[in-house]
Order: C-alpha cells, then sequence, then structure tokens
C-alpha cells in the first residue's frame, strides 16, 4: 500500500487538503475511509471506525464489540489485501498509534492508497512521500481575509481600516485556521461587531500583549461558534453572552462587577449548544457559585467541563442535583468547589462517558468509591478528600471489573486504603483474579504519617500503604508525598520503608518517587529522648 504523508503545524489546513484529496480520489477506489484520530486515541475504536467506513454491511460496532487490539488488525490485514481502498489517517499525533495503524495497512496488492496527516515529523517520515504544508503568501492571505469579512457585496470590509487588516494578517502568520476563524488583536475595536458571520474569536494574550476587555459589540456575534479569551481575566460586558447561542466552546477568565458576572452566569443556561466551557476567576460568592451550578444543568450537551477560581477561597457545595443530565460529559475539572459528598449525578448511568474527573469531595464512602469504580470510560481520577485519616473503602461485590480503564489515580487529603471482597488490597490472602484497577499506570497519593500513627488501628504501615495488587500487570510509577509534621523520624523512615517494600513486591516493581513535606516540624531522635 502506498502511504502519503501531510505535515505542517495546527491551523495550516492539513485537514481541509486531505477531504479534498479524498473527494477527489474517492471514486476511483472499491472502499473508502476517512478516519480522524487525535491525541489519546482509542485504537480498537480507530481500528473499528476504519472497518465500518470500509464495508458497513459486513462489519457494525455490535460485532466488532468483542474483538481485541489484535482481532481487528488482523481483520484489516485480511480486508485491504483483496480490495482497491483509499483511506486517510486524520491527525495523528504519536509514533506508537502510527505504527500500529501501519502494521494493520502493510498488506495490499491491489493498488490501495494511504493519506495520513500530522503534526509530527518523524511520524510523517514513514510515508513513501511526504508533502510539507506551507503558510498562505501575503497575497492568499488577504483575500482569504477579505472573503471572511466581505458579506458578498463588499459592504463590510469598508468598515475595517486597512490598519487593523494587516495587524491581523500579521498575526495570522499565513495560518488559513487563523485567518478562517479568528479575529486575533491587541485589541478588539466597536467594528468587530460588523463580522457578523465570524464563527471563531479569540481575544487575549498574543505576541506579549493582552486585551482588558470585550467590547459589547461582540453580543452582535451570533453566528460565534468558539469564544476563547481565557489567557488574561478580561472584564466582560453586561449581557452579551446570552445572545450567543449559537456558541459551542467557551474559555473564558472573567472579571467586573459582582452584578455583571451573576447575570454572566445565570445567562450561561441559554447555550443550549455548549460542549466545552472552562471558566476561570468566575466564583467569588456563594450566589455566584449557586447561580452558576443552576445554569450548568442547563447544558445537556456538555462536554468538558472544568471551573476554576484563582483565590484562595473554597465554596462549600451541600449537593449539586442541578447537573443531574451529563450523558455526555467527558471531562470534568471543578475547582475550589468542595461538595459534602459524591454528587449524585457522577455514576455510570447518568455520567457512561466520564473518563477525567478531577473533584474535592468533604467525605467519601464505600458506596462513593464503588460508584466511581463502576464508571464504564474513566481514566484519570483526581479525588481531594478533606483530612488527613486512613479512609477504609470495600469493594464486595464479585465478577465485578472495577476500575477497568483507569490509568492515573492521585487522592490528595486522607489515605484510601481498598479492602476488595473483605480482604484489604495489600494483602496476599486477595485472590490473584481481582480486577481492581486492571490497567493503572501512575499512582499518587498523601502520607500523613501522624495521623496513621494516631489512628492505633491493628496495622503496621507495611498494610496501610500497600498497593501490591492495583495495576498488577501495568503500574509504572508510584509517588508518595511523605508529610512529616509531627511525627518522629523513626515513624518517618518507618514509613518509607514500608512504601519501598510494596514497590519492591510488585509484580511490575514500578519507579517509586517520595517526596517529604514538612520536615522542618518532625520530632526528631533528640526530642524523641
Amino acid at each position: 500500500m502506498k502511504i502519503l504523508s501531510i505535515v505542517g503545524f495546527g491551523g495550516q489546513g492539513k485537514t481541509t487538503l486531505a477531504k479534498a484529496v479524498y473527494g477527489h480520489l474517492k471514486p476511483r477506489f472499491e472502499c473508502q475511509a476517512f478516519v480522524p484520530v487525535g491525541q489519546n486515541p482509542d485504537i480498537k475504536k480507530v481500528f473499528g471506525d476504519i472497518l465500518i467506513a470500509l464495508d458497513e454491511q459486513t462489519y457494525t460496532r455490535p460485532k466488532l464489540l468483542g474483538l481485541d487490539e489484535n482481532q481487528l488488525m488482523g481483520k484489516l490485514n485480511e480486508f485491504v489485501k483483496e480490495k482497491r481502498c483509499l483511506i486517510v489517517i486524520d491527525d495523528i499525533w504519536d509514533k506508537k498509534t502510527w505504527k500500529l495503524v501501519r502494521c494493520a495497512l502493510q498488506e495490499s496488492n491491489c493498488g490501495s492508497r494511504l493519506v495520513i496527516t500530522t503534526r509530527i515529523y518523524e511520524v510523517a517520515a514513514y510515508a513513501d512521500e511526504a508533502y510539507k504544508i506551507q503558510p498562505l503568501s501575503h497575497d492568499n492571505s488577504e483575500k482569504l481575509l477579505y472573503a471572511r469579512i466581505d458579506d458578498g457585496e463588499g459592504k463590510y470590509f469598508d468598515s475595517l481600516s486597512a490598519e487593523t487588516c494587516e495587524r491581523i494578517l500579521k498575526k495570522c502568520g499565513g495560518v488559513p485556521l487563523a485567518i478562517k476563524g479568528a479575529f486575533l488583536a491587541e485589541e478588539l475595536p466597536e467594528e468587530v461587531g460588523l463580522l457578523t458571520q465570524l464563527v471563531c474569536l479569540r481575544a487575549g494574550h498574543w505576541d506579549y500583549s493582552w486585551i482588558d476587555e470585550l467590547p459589547e459589540e461582540v453580543g452582535l456575534l451570533t453566528q460565534l461558534v468558539c469564544l476563547r479569551a481565557d489567557d488574561y481575566a478580561i472584564r466582560v460586558p453586561a449581557g452579551f453572552i446570552g445572545k450567543l447561542t449559537s456558541l459551542q466552546e467557551l474559555r473564558i477568565s472573567c472579571r467586573g462587577k459582582d452584578a455583571i458576572i451573576m447575570q454572566f452566569v445565570e445567562e450561561l443556561g441559554l447555550l443550549k449548544e455548549l460542549r466545552v466551557l472552562k471558566i476561570t476567576r468566575i466564583c467569588r460568592s456563594e450566589s455566584i457559585e449557586s447561580a452558576l451550578l443552576e445554569s450548568l444543568g442547563h447544558l445537556h450537551n456538555i462536554q468538558e467541563l472544568q471551573i476554576g477560581n484563582y483565590s484562595l477561597s473554597k465554596y462549600r457545595v451541600s449537593e449539586a442535583g442541578s447537573l443531574s443530565y451529563c450523558r455526555h460529559l467527558r471531562l470534568l475539572h471543578l475547582d475550589r468547589l468542595v461538595f459534602s459528598a459524591l454528587p449524585a449525578w457522577i455514576n455510570s448511568s447518568l455520567a457512561p462517558n466520564l473518563s477525567y474527573l478531577d473533584v474535592q469531595v468533604v467525605v467519601v464512602k464505600d458506596q462513593d468509591m464503588e460508584t466511581l469504580a463502576k464508571l464504564p470510560e474513566l481514566s484519570c481520577l483526581i479525588l481531594h478528600l478533606t483530612g488527613t485519616k486512613l479512609v477504609s473503602v470495600k469493594l464486595l461485590a464479585e465478577g465485578v471489573g472495577y476500575f477497568r480503564k483507569l490509568r492515573f489515580l492521585k487522592i490528595l487529603g486522607s489515605l484510601i486504603r481498598f479492602d476488595v471482597r473483605g480482604s484489604e488490597c495489600n494483602s496476599s490472602r486477595v485472590p490473584s483474579n481481582n480486577t481492581i484497577m486492571p490497567g493503572l499506570e501512575s499512582l499518587e497519593f498523601g502520607v500523613h504519617v501522624r495521623s496513621l500513627k494516631d489512628e492505633k488501628l491493628q496495622l503496621g504501615f507495611d498494610k496501610m500503604l500497600g498497593f501490591q495488587n492495583l495495576g498488577t500487570s501495568s503500574l509504572q510509577r508510584v509517588k508518595a508525598e511523605v508529610n512529616c509534621g509531627g511525627a518522629s523520624t523513626w515513624d518517618v523512615e518507618e514509613a518509607e520503608a514500608a512504601l519501598e517494600h510494596a514497590a519492591a513486591v510488585h509484580p511490575k516493581h514500578p519507579t517509586l518517587l517520595t517526596n517529604r513535606v514538612e520536615s522542618q516540624y518532625m520530632i526528631s531522635r533528640y526530642q524523641e529522648v
């Protein structure tokens, strides 16, 4: 199979060119497939998507569901041996993914063609031919910009000065996506409201300068799909966000009077098409936080939700029942919002696609951890727990794949000890077929030595700090922050020795990184005496 690569950095038009090539050549081939990959792909899904696109009659999602990676690769190999195929794999980000794709499609004697797009030159080099995409010339950039501004009759171009247009062209640097989708400028003139067909606006830090506020004319851009203004805190005008009902992506760092911020938060609920929402500097009072949660409950298409706050204040949330519909949610990161317990809507039924979760909870119970363990797509879990005491969590159901896709686990605050089917996870009595965290690669947690010692449980550090049965075939890295405050030198060293032992006896012998904090408050041997 002959391979052509299209290489260049983001926004240069690699995908657009690949689509044009695909559309032009597809009538000449028996079977065709155009499959996007992106960062951190599920390679099984990629192979499945290719097979379904090539022959949707033979291959369906239910039929492929039970096949592993090697079986899918085998089916692809067999298919391309007998058919003349045109396959486009768009946006490959790493060599590992590319090697697997190439291996699955390498055997073909029927004149098939494979086109890939990538921003990684090492990936592009593996192709038979590589085309390095070039920035647009100044003349072509100018034509593209004018076409975006012009409404078809040349009416809008006259409203923008030549100086403003030249500044836009200079900052876009010949990148088509920047010219087509964004108005990049050190300041946004009032004329921005005339760009009524604009679909993407980025306002913020650019070449060591940034805009201070959004003009109220931004509210006239009703076709806007993407608004990014999160490089620096930006003043927002009153009542503008509720008009942008076509928005699918909003990233913004807000500042302004509380009344304006409150109006902004309340109008967020009108953005029914929103898929991605990232807001910082927003929760400055409990009333604003409450209104924000209420608005979020109306965003039924939300896929990525990040709420940050640069202040040191934390706002206690008793319940987030308003976020009851989140079936499309894949990423959830809530900073400075502390839930009294795990929100009821975070479960496998209401959030089946949740893969990244970063949340702060006062108390975590057995049932909460079992609920998290059953989330089918969860791959990254970061838990901020209040307190420093040991929390023992029992997972009693048999035959359940606990945390089956989890790759990264970080627990801050309380230390969690998993007790599987009544046996501690670090005990040799745990059945060898237990399925807790089978794919875990990275584990991070804190150890408050004095608190663990004060528990006075009939457990030594070796049992409290064991992790031998987590990620038994996958664990690569363990990082433990050892808090020495109020603990004796002997106890700290004993805890560190227990961690080293746990890493040594783990089947994968993961790399162990320990870091002491508050060591200045550790009780020395002299003080003990």
